[in-house]
């Protein structure tokens, strides 16, 4: 007799050890992912408790706060102060409005804003990835988690998102939008309310265009006749606003928002902000990982496919908005809308890979092996990708902005600072923001020599600098003719740690 033929194992069975596996690392990426989120409300606090600036674009946005009233606000640039307001005012208003009901500091207030906008922003991600995903509850808990949290995996997010400006909220009011145009499919009358929020979104950053186009294009594929009502509504509001902010600012907000505010465009500054973001690769794997998974079907009669119509056209607008980095005032905030429109699809991703591991006999989108990959992908993120550390909390540094802060206010007169949040805390008024005008100046709409002759005449009492005058960013911010009256009225240099406070020799006024 032959021998006895095997018995079959179970296909379920063999993959036990992988669903086993991967399960355990998906808790793992889920703890590291809570870790995240948490480091992140640990740094929302302590840069709330902060009385001391974090980035050089703070104190501007604080001083156009405060001079954010009619025949002030988006005024001219011929006489002092010379300010240009880059953005629209619902935040700042925002800003001043929650500052008078409480009492607080307008800059703790400023940041509260934009944490209190990343925190609803992570929730309604993480409602978008459940409503999207696949799976059963548990592939959905897992999907509204990662997404969630994830968001703090983008380090720009993470380093952005506890600073007194208009970005967190703007993209707030924009997700926001995208949310009610999401519900609006299936309740039309939704869609005005997106538009008011969009229109929020709007006269909070005037770039905010991405969330308006990809609701409104699937709208109009659906329903061309209400969705023009709609368009109507927003186009009604937003010209109203617009009148209430012209009258306000004798006509000045147009001038200022197109006029003054420029950069010049700059191939290094584009290439070098997309190397920053190196060690988000990981992480932008997985997202694309849930677009594949979550690309839609037929829009025009399934509400399913055209939520995921408007979420991945929200993506894929986005991209080419990236070319703005080459501005050469760009930062790595212009990747934020990137990160919060790719965030969902992580979820979708880690919703798919969990629906395989614990039902893997299953037809699904992903094989074992890619279901694998993906909490091994979040595990390498989680460990490779840069976390911003909290310098502005270090003793030394704080020490350092002490002891410049004493120098401000033991001065006499005006003062011409880069960190204007030092500059306001001394009860000083920013006089001038660097290098919007050297921007301006490149440009040839505003004639650098006034600086440079206001220097000359020993207008400040003091000149303070993030770095000497002949590194890096010092060298865009200071033209050659404002360097060298520096060099010429002011040659006693204090160094403070990386900083630099240059005042007139002891003999000659204003010293």
């Amino acid at each position: 007799m032959g021998e006895p033929a095997p018995t079959a194992v179970p296909a379920s069975r063999s993959r036990l050890p992988l669903a086993i596996a991967g399960v355990a690392l998906f808790a793992l990426a889920l703890a590291g992912l809570a870790l995240r989120a948490g480091l992140f409300i640990g740094r929302a606090r302590l840069a709330i408790a902060s009385p001391f600036g974090i980035d050089y674009g703070e104190g501007i946005v604080w001083q156009q706060a405060l001079l954010m009233h009619p025949g002030t606000m988006y005024g001219p640039i011929d006489r002092l102060p010379y300010i240009v307001f880059h953005y629209p005012p619902l935040y700042h208003l925002g800003v001043l409005a929650l500052g008078w009901l409480t009492g607080a500091d307008l800059l703790a207030t400023g940041r509260a804003i934009s944490v209190g906008a990343t925190i609803l922003i992570a929730l309604m991600v993480g409602g978008l990835a459940w409503r999207n995903a696949g799976g059963g509850a548990v592939a959905r808990m897992v999907a509204a988690l990662v997404g969630a949290t994830g968001l703090f995996v983008c380090w720009p997010i993470y380093q952005w998102a506890v600073l007194m400006r208009v970005d967190m909220l703007a993209a707030f009011f924009s997700l926001l939008g995208v949310w009610l145009g999401i519900l609006a499919l299936r309740r039309p009358g939704l869609l005005f309310a997106a538009m008011a929020c969009f229109v929020a979104a709007i006269f909070t950053k005037q770039t905010e265009l991405v969330a308006p186009v990809a609701v409104l294009a699937v709208h109009l594929w659906r329903r061309p006749g209400p969705t023009f009502w709609a368009i109507g509504f927003g186009a009604v509001l937003a010209l109203a606003a617009l009148g209430a902010v012209m009258v306000a600012s004798d006509g000045g907000f147009v001038r200022h928002i197109i006029g003054y505010n420029i950069n010049r465009m700059v191939l290094s500054n584009a290439l070098f902000l997309l190397g920053t973001q190196s060690g988000q690769l990981a992480w932008l794997a997985v997202a694309a990982v849930g677009v594949w998974c979550a690309w839609p079907g037929r829009v025009r009669g399934d509400d399913v496919a055209a939520e995921r119509a408007i979420i991945v056209l929200l993506l894929g607008l986005n991209l080419p908005m990236l070319a703005t980095l080459g501005k050469s005032g760009g930062n790595v905030n212009y990747f934020i809308d990137f990160y919060i429109a790719a965030a969902p699809f992580a979820g979708i991703a880690a919703a798919a890979a969990m629906a395989r591991l614990l039902a893997p006999g299953d037809p699904a989108r992903l094989g074992p092996i890619a279901a694998l990959a993906i909490p091994l992908l979040i595990l390498a993120e989680l460990k490779l990708g840069y976390l911003p550390p909290n310098i502005f909390a270090r003793p030394e540094v704080v020490a350092r902005n002490q002891a410049i802060l004493a120098r401000f206010v033991a001065a006499p007169g005006p003062i011409l600072a880069d960190d204007m949040v030092l500059l306001l805390r001394a009860g000083k008024q920013v006089e001038l923001e660097p290098s919007i005008f050297a921007e301006l100046g490149a440009k040839g709409r505003w004639d650098s020599a006034r600086l440079a002759a206001l220097i000359q005449a020993r207008h400040f009492s003091l000149i303070q600098t993030d770095r000497a005058l002949d590194q890096g960013i010092m060298l865009a911010r200071y033209t050659p003719q404002v360097r060298a009256a520096i060099a010429a009225n002011y040659p006693v240099a204090t160094r403070y740690e990386r900083r630099f406070i240059y005042s007139p020799a002891p003999d000659r006024p204003g010293g």
